[in-house]
């Protein structure tokens, strides 16, 4: 970037703030003018409206402004990503293949240990105390490297869905709300367990 571009670059910067600063002034205002502001008729909803136009006008030409500027480096951004990811990629998955490896050794290890010492309670229990020591001889410590942390831990699988108690379980709101959305403006039918409320949603449209 040549030094007539950095001037550029710095002014645009300086213009913009200076701009985001003034609307930000501007929101000042209209959030002070409607602080204690309540709707009692029809001309106070016409004022409230205005002011939401207002807000919403400034709103769409901020968002503009930054969209304008952050585009450019955004998909500056985006190439930039392009030319590592092909490695990247491949590095990550070559690291889960490698973790997998050391996990299914580490696990062999615990089980080998795990059956080992139960082996040799049994036999100590049963007095066969040389069995009770050859069967002592395969608990192994688990390996270790420097830099290299493996730890154990508890993950789940449904295996039946209608066993799983009622607090476990949750809404699966995504269901619920298409469910609402088939219905139109009418009143979604009934659903057990839950009650459907009727509530406004307010759009507002700059000229």
């Amino acid at each position: 970037m040549g030094r007539e571009e950095v001037v550029e670059a710095l002014e645009k910067e300086a213009t913009e703030q200076e701009i985001i600063a003034d609307r930000q002034e501007e929101t000042n205002e209209i959030i002070e003018a409607y602080k204690d502001f309540e709707i009692e008729d029809d001309e106070d909803y016409e004022v409230v409206a205005e002011g939401l136009k207002e807000v919403k006008r400034i709103y769409k030409e901020l968002e503009e402004r930054r969209k304008t500027v952050s585009k450019p480096l955004l998909e500056a951004k985006r190439n930039l990503d392009s030319w590592f990811k092909p490695a990247t990629d491949l590095l990550l998955r070559t690291e889960r293949d490698l973790k997998r490896k050391i996990n299914e050794y580490t696990r062999k290890k615990k089980e080998q240990s795990k059956l080992a010492m139960e082996a040799a309670a049994k036999a100590s229990r049963e007095g066969d105390f040389d069995a009770a020591h050859e069967a002592s001889k395969q608990i192994v410590e688990l390996p270790t490297a420097s830099g290299i942390t493996v730890t154990s831990y508890y993950d789940y699988v449904v295996e039946d869905f209608d066993q799983i108690p009622r607090e476990f379980l949750c809404v699966d709101h995504s269901a619920v709300n298409i469910h609402i959305k088939n219905a139109g403006k009418s009143k979604p039918k009934a659903v057990p367990g839950i009650r459907f409320e009727e509530k406004s949603r307010t759009i507002a449209r700059t000229k």
